[in-house]
């Protein structure tokens, strides 16, 4: 049977406001190519369908027009929940995807077997147990108890999840015998297994508090035979293993995760053997981060004018100097230019706002609006957004009781 692995495509996504439709109708369009070229069986996506659990109509109509589309060409479509995702929302027209070889699990179902699902070949034979299991939130693993310590919090978030993917991992057994056929095993998880490098910027949201959510791999059950994760985005084998992978996002939803390569998993799953390979996904947008002096900086938009990119571009300036004009001399070189500058930071001065030392008698007061306002010109937001901004934050501190001219 050929499998193809994805996850995490954050439909919906926008990077520091600029819209990426353009990029995810190409990947669209080379995602049913390479489902009729490489006569994909099964199309599996472990999670973060959307970048929200409120996606717009636009991202909605994107994910319908991916499952009607997928089905042309490969005999089942599985996609889980993702910890972006909304669970309600996602098994909403569950049944009637059923009805399309669409199967949807956007949360935990009240009976570990409705998370198991036996996938036939056209002749009605069985040919895959697939377990799919979805990003477990907290309720779904624990109950909290007054005056618990953290300790016991992650010890018993660890128990419950153990104890769900050996109740699924047990139900697939029981069919396997049943049909008395060596049918391989293949589960999913959205979820984070310790030890991953993860990119520094990616957009990933933790699972539950801090590092609570990082599970060992030795918990979850031996007999899988091919366990497809989400959650991370960089592609990558866990502990070396063939058997349990990260996709990978198919778009780099950040500066730092844009320097890795971007691919789909696609596998051969047997009882017996596993064989994966990589789908390189082409880039259709480049992502850049140029960091250094001025005269760096300068050096590099020159030479990127000059060659015609149209990079997003992230502009870091670590020299000695403060340039109180920085954003001024990067838009007199890039004017001209197809190049879109998304992201100023001007290192130095973080750097002296983050370790200057305010003398306790000196009646300096910390106003939380002058603070933030600080936050948004460092982060180079633009001024119409500062704006928008300073009134929400303005609002949650009304919301809070703490008055906007109160020190903090």
């Amino acid at each position: 049977m050929i499998i193809l692995h994805t996850s995490d495509w954050h439909i919906g996504h926008t990077l520091y406001g600029r819209q990426r439709h353009e990029e995810y109708e190409a990947l669209l369009r080379w995602l049913l190519q390479v489902l009729q070229e490489e006569q994909v069986d099964l199309l599996l996506i472990a999670g973060d369908i959307f970048d929200s659990p409120l996606p717009g109509t636009r991202a909605l109509s994107y994910y319908y027009r991916l499952l009607a589309a997928s089905v042309r060409y490969c005999r089942h479509v599985v996609v889980i929940g993702g910890n972006h995702d909304s669970p309600a929302l996602l098994d909403g027209p569950a049944a009637l995807l059923q009805e399309l070889r669409v199967h949807v699990i956007g949360g935990k179902r009240a009976d570990v077997a409705d998370e198991v699902l036996l996938l036939r070949r056209p002749d009605g034979t069985p040919e895959l147990l697939l377990a799919a299991v979805p990003f477990l939130r907290e309720r779904d693993l624990r109950t909290p108890s007054p005056g618990e310590s953290a300790e016991e919090k992650e010890q018993q978030l660890l128990q419950g999840l153990q104890n769900h993917y050996q109740a699924v991992v047990a139900q697939a057994k029981q069919i396997r015998e049943q049909w008395q056929q060596p049918l391989p095993l293949l589960v999913t998880g959205h979820l984070f297994i310790s030890g991953c490098p993860v990119s520094g910027d990616e957009g990933m949201r933790d699972l539950y508090v801090g590092n609570l959510g990082q599970i060992p791999v030795a918990l979850l059950p031996e007999e899988i035979d091919y366990l497809a994760l989400g959650h991370l985005h960089r592609a990558q084998k866990v502990q070396g293993s063939e058997r349990i992978r990260y996709s990978g996002s198919p778009l780099p939803l950040g500066f730092a995760d844009g320097k890795h390569p971007k691919s789909m998993t696609l596998l051969s799953l047997e009882p017996t053997a596993c064989n994966c390979r990589l789908l390189p996904v082409p880039c259709w947008q480049t992502l850049q981060t140029i960091r250094g002096s001025w005269s760096e900086i300068e050096s590099r938009l020159q030479q990127l004018r000059l060659a015609g990119s149209s990079a997003w571009l992230e502009i870091i300036h670590e020299g000695k100097e403060i340039l109180g004009n920085l954003r001024e001399r990067i838009e007199a070189i890039t004017a001209s230019s197809t190049l879109q500058v998304l992201r100023i930071k001007e290192q130095r001065l973080i750097e002296q706002a983050l370790h200057q030392q305010y003398d306790e008698d000196d009646g300096y007061d910390l106003d939380p609006l002058q603070v933030f306002q600080h936050c948004l010109q460092q982060h180079g937001i633009e001024t119409e957004q500062q704006i928008l901004l300073q009134q929400a934050f303005a609002e949650i501190l009304h919301s809070l009781d703490l008055p906007a001219d109160e020190e903090s």
